[in-house]
């Protein structure tokens, strides 16, 4: 005859108990949601401000700088830079740079360690650019606050000693659309006279540009995006003109700035602005026939 043995519990049976674990598995629910809660909270307070709206101040601003390391650039040469909402660009001197990723840590910091690649391109003339153009780099790349004073912009260092100082670029753009059907003569090209006895003209039709870059004809084709002007094909058209030396460096000055460019359009006056930081001024030319245009 087996012995008299308790009667076994089954765990599943006691309601005391499962309403116990119930509270207990809620009580750390609710106490892991508001630790993560003031976690996020906390890193909130902390964290600076998103980079996008740490840009706001100098979104679509563009600036030409005067000052590196408190020295004036070398002659005949410019640098620019320009903001795309937290993105910067612009020309160095030589080549052309741009940033991936930001450029802004906060209301007037920038971040300490900047993705910023270049064109890959040597330029000898005018003497000491290259050199001009590794030290821009070197101070943007080491800048870590920024200030902006109306239309002056100041980059500073680590030590807080302002190496970089910008003139804003102003005036208001003109729509490439309202120079469709204009008809244009240079004046100057970053402040130079053209060799005398020769005309560059300009021709603006839908989605082309023509005209004489001097001593051949030329026909672009172009892009618009927004108030600026992306040039994606140029043809040099065979003419009799047999040029020089000298009529083909002012030919590739005056075709290297049809890259990308916007324009500022005042009565008869049209002056051009590369991303390179070159500057080209035109008069209206009325009544000559455009150049032939691309097949």
């Amino acid at each position: 005859m087996s012995p008299n043995l308790p009667p076994q519990t089954d765990p599943r049976r006691r309601p005391g108990a499962a309403r116990g674990a119930a509270w207990l598995l809620a009580a750390a629910i609710l106490f892991v949601a508001i630790f993560v809660a003031a976690r996020m909270l906390v890193n909130r307070l902390l964290s600076p401000a998103e980079p996008q709206s740490a840009a706001a101040d100098l979104d679509g601003s563009e600036w030409v700088l005067l000052t590196l390391n408190g020295q004036s650039l070398v002659e005949g040469t410019h640098i620019t830079l320009s903001f795309d909402g937290a993105e910067a660009r612009g020309y160095a001197g030589c080549n052309g740079y741009g940033s991936h990723g930001g450029v802004f840590a906060g209301p007037g910091r920038l971040k300490e360690r900047k993705e910023v690649a270049q064109t890959v391109r040597l330029c000898l003339d005018p003497e000491g650019v290259i050199e001009q153009e590794e030290a821009y780099m070197g101070a943007l790349q080491a800048a870590v606050s920024y200030r902006l004073d109306g239309d002056r912009l100041e980059l500073s260092d680590g030590s807080g000693r302002a190496t970089l100082i910008y003139q804003r670029r102003t005036g208001e753009r003109t729509n490439p659309a309202d120079l469709i059907g204009t008809k244009w003569q240079l004046v100057s090209l970053d402040g130079d006279s053209l060799i005398p006895g020769t005309t560059i003209t300009i021709v603006f039709l839908p989605g082309e540009a023509t005209g004489s870059a001097g001593c051949r004809d030329y026909a672009a084709r172009y892009e618009v995006i927004g108030d600026s002007l992306i040039v994606t094909y140029l043809e040099m058209k065979d003419t009799a003109c047999t040029p020089t030396v000298e009529l083909l460096a002012q030919e590739g000055r005056f075709t290297d700035a049809l890259g990308t460019n916007y324009f500022l359009l005042a009565g008869d006056r049209l002056e051009m602005y590369t991303w390179q930081g070159s500057t080209l001024v035109f008069t209206r030319l009325p009544g000559e026939a455009a150049a032939p245009t691309l097949p």
